[in-house]
């Protein structure tokens, strides 16, 4: 098969690249998956994924552009012959969702959405979006095949490698027909691997990994009630704080810049962990709001931070401390209140990896000063944790308490009743200030820039530049947003072609 089907791009052998989901969880409606969603125990399927619409994300795109309908007896059928990987994935015509009567997912092995073949038609281009539930390696391989109009069968089988969030560097590509066995003993993706079967359970909690958030002041006649607001779904949704986590990975660590005015976080090139006062990629945008019903007397909100359950110290501020944007602490480090009459947004910042309750108020204020309107909360943060699986009662922990899981007291393998145990020595690595271990600048010590750049899009770098969600192909080096099309040509045997092209990514960088 020769020349491009599109007139640019370059192709590649399935067998040759590694698709990259970046390192985002993000939730999938189940409106999508079904007609009745409405019933599903779940709203959401959580998982990496490629999809269509977003400079965020690499899209892989099944292309039957080419294929003449006439050319075929009805439709193709596009089977899946094996899947391995450490969790289910499944694929949405994305287009198709959400048109009455579609028919969920197109290939699917997560439990109660299986779907081990379906339909598609020549003549178009079907844009997919693609969910993995657990990170690691998965190994796909489909088969597509059809009828031409003259009774001759065609048929095209492909394998596709898939690194869900994990780093694709590290991944090898799948063997051509799918991995017959255990990917790599050890290995995240290993289906074999019980991984730890006393670990903290998942909650039923949602967790707010990445989009605009915001702790909305309700204040109607009745009175004032909190709500955590989520704009990242389609339509808005709402939840009681007691429901949410919020998630601060370790991507968001950063260093304490050499400037003074930035001592409240700490002594310079400490690390952080920061969720940004501007939208970033792959992080929580979390801002507060207020919502007043008509014949609510009330004109504005005191936010009170009255306690701290943590690990370490958590501080917010913003870049409104003047002109030119010097840092200005609203809550914590001394102060315990903020009030405000509009939507705004801050720095969230924590000096420590572990799990957060912030225990805060909200009180309506009118012209006289507060009323009788007023409402608490807490709220859970996971920094460096895993956020599906923290309560409050893991609150003060450190990463590395909440990462060893429940342990039972007086147990003789309990590692972490050993002084001598792994995290306990006081000569292992990263004691000694000549380790290199102990390198600050070292592998995931975070080499961010706290220097405020409220409209730039790309997370802050170690050189102050906005690198944004790169979500690279291990093989090939491009960014996030390339397009894969999966370009089928069926004929005798048929072969799949890949065809990768650039989308244009838009970025808005403060002037």
């Amino acid at each position: 098969m020769t020349g491009d089907l599109r007139g640019h791009g370059v192709r590649h052998d399935p067998a040759d690249v590694v698709l990259a989901t970046g390192t985002t969880s993000r939730g999938l409606h189940v409106e999508r998956l079904l007609e009745n969603w409405r019933d599903a125990e779940q709203e959401y399927v959580d998982g990496y994924q490629l999809g269509p619409g977003s400079g965020l994300l690499n899209a892989v795109d099944l292309d039957l552009a080419h294929l003449d309908r006439d050319a075929w007896r009805g439709d193709l059928t596009w089977t899946l012959d094996s899947a391995t990987g450490p969790g289910g994935f499944l694929v949405v015509d994305d287009q198709q969702a959400l048109v009455a009567g579609h028919k969920g997912a197109l290939l699917s092995t997560v439990p109660g959405y299986e779907a081990s073949g379906s339909t598609v038609s020549p003549g178009g281009v079907h844009l997919l979006r693609w969910v993995f539930t657990e990170p690691g390696r998965y190994c796909l391989t489909t088969t597509l095949a059809g009828t031409a109009a003259d009774g001759t069968a065609a048929a095209a089988t492909t394998t596709l490698t898939v690194a869900a969030g994990v780093d694709p560097a590290g991944v090898e590509p799948c063997p051509p027909g799918g991995d017959p066995g255990d990917p790599d003993p050890g290995d995240p993706g290993d289906p074999n691997d019980p991984g730890d079967p006393d670990g903290w359970p998942v909650t039923d909690r949602t967790v707010l990994r990445s989009g605009h958030v915001d702790l909305l002041a309700r204040i109607t006649a009745a009175g004032l009630t909190t709500v955590v607001r989520d704009d990242a779904a389609v339509p808005s949704e709402e939840h009681d704080p007691s429901d949410v986590a919020f998630a601060v990975p370790d991507g968001a660590g950063v260093v304490v810049p050499d400037d003074e005015r930035y001592a409240f976080l700490g002594e310079p090139g400490d690390r952080v962990w920061v969720l940004p006062e501007s939208p970033t990629p792959d992080l929580v945008w979390p801002g507060w709001n207020l919502d007043v019903a008509d014949g609510a007397a009330a004109d504005a909100v005191r936010w009170a931070l009255l306690s701290v359950d943590g690990p370490g110290e958590f501080v917010l501020f913003d870049s409104g401390g003047d002109g030119f944007g010097a840092p200005r602490v609203l809550l914590g480090s001394g102060t315990d209140r903020l009030d405000y009459a509009q939507h705004a947004h801050g720095s969230w910042a924590f000096d420590a990896a572990g799990v957060y309750c912030l225990d805060v108020s909200q009180t309506a204020l009118d012209g006289d000063g507060p009323t009788d309107a007023t409402d608490g909360a807490a709220l859970l943060f996971a920094v460096g944790a895993d956020a599906r699986k923290v309560t409050e009662e893991h609150c003060g922990l450190t990463a590395t308490e909440f990462n060893a899981g429940p342990q039972v007291p007086g147990d003789p393998d309990d590692p972490g009743a050993d002084p001598e145990g792994p995290g306990m020595d006081p000569d292992g690595p990263g004691s000694d200030p000549d380790d290199p271990g102990a390198d600050p600048d070292g592998p995931g010590a975070g080499d961010g820039d706290l220097t405020p750049t409220p409209s730039t899009s790309g997370r802050p770098s170690s050189d102050g530049g906005a690198t944004g969600d790169q979500g690279p192909l291990a093989s090939t080096g491009f960014e996030a947003g390339a397009v894969l099309l999966l370009a089928v040509s069926l004929v005798g045997a048929g072969v799949v072609l890949i065809e990768l092209r650039r989308r244009a990514r838009r970025r808005s960088v403060a002037a």
